[in-house]
């Protein structure tokens, strides 16, 4: 599946990212097979590390490079915990562009440039990343959580260049890396990879930054790549705002037309 228009593409790729975390302690000799008690305690400290909140707003600049196209957007974004994701992108910080809604049954979504919409599945945004999501596996990207369960049954890990470095290859041939810090436990970078198919999603996250208690990455680094087409995006994290009341306004306008995918 692929969408047409590029503009259209870059502005959904846009919508789909912001991304934040949290902090503690442990060490281990560098270059150190981790035995299976040492990464249940690396994993269940690290989850333990995510932060605890009703919903999340703020902003964010995204920069993207690919599908012959160089573009930056202004991002408003808005999160209720397991329910709901909002997203509204604006160009020249004043022209809004297009706006996400997503539930963990649907996504919609609209670009005025075309006077589209989509409304339908996450087959959309699996396409885009080039690998297989569903909203808690979007929502895991967005808190720098794993996309897959670490299940320490499965897992290999050892500590590598200061950070402890986990796999798994699941039945599906997707091979599932990570990193994490090992002085605050937060994830540094996640890869998923599909073995006999060109697909591949790498998330990295950096300059955390202290909010109420919660530390969340100012800096995302994000490449996706789907059958040779190859995206990237830099996010800069303005702002975070912690359990306000928030409303979650979204209409997709009259006289729009499908998207034909």
């Amino acid at each position: 599946m692929k969408l047409k228009n590029n503009l259209l593409k870059l502005t959904l790729f846009l919508l789909v990212f912001v991304t934040f975390e949290s902090c503690k302690s442990k060490k281990t000799a560098v270059g150190d097979d981790l035995r299976p008690r040492a990464i249940r305690s690396v994993i269940n400290t690290h989850e333990k590390s995510f932060p605890d909140f009703e919903t999340l707003s703020g902003k964010m600049r995204a920069s993207v490079e690919g599908l012959k196209l160089s573009e930056t957007l202004s991002i408003t974004y808005r999160v209720e915990k397991d329910q709901k994701i909002w997203m509204s992108a604006k160009a020249f910080g004043l022209i809004t562009v297009g706006k996400l809604y997503m539930t963990p049954n649907r996504v919609q979504f609209y670009e005025k440039m075309g006077n589209q919409y989509f409304d339908g599945d996450f087959s959309l945004i699996s396409d885009l990343l080039g690998v297989e999501v569903d909203f808690y596996q979007v929502q895991s990207m967005i808190f720098a959580q794993s996309l897959a369960n670490l299940d320490v049954k499965t897992m290999q890990g050892n500590l590598e260049e200061d950070k402890y470095v986990f796999r798994n290859t699941n039945a599906q041939q997707q091979e599932l890396s990570i990193d994490i810090d090992p002085k605050h436990f937060r994830l540094l970078k996640q890869e998923l990879k599909y073995k006999h198919i060109d697909r591949n999603l790498r998330i990295s996250y950096s300059d955390f930054k202290e909010v109420n208690q919660s530390y969340y990455p100012g800096l995302i680094e994000i490449f996706g790549r789907n059958q040779g087409d190859e995206m990237k995006i830099n996010i800069d994290i303005r702002s975070v705002n912690k359990n306000e009341d928030l409303s979650f306004p979204f209409e997709i306008p009259r006289g729009y037309k499908e998207m034909k995918l």
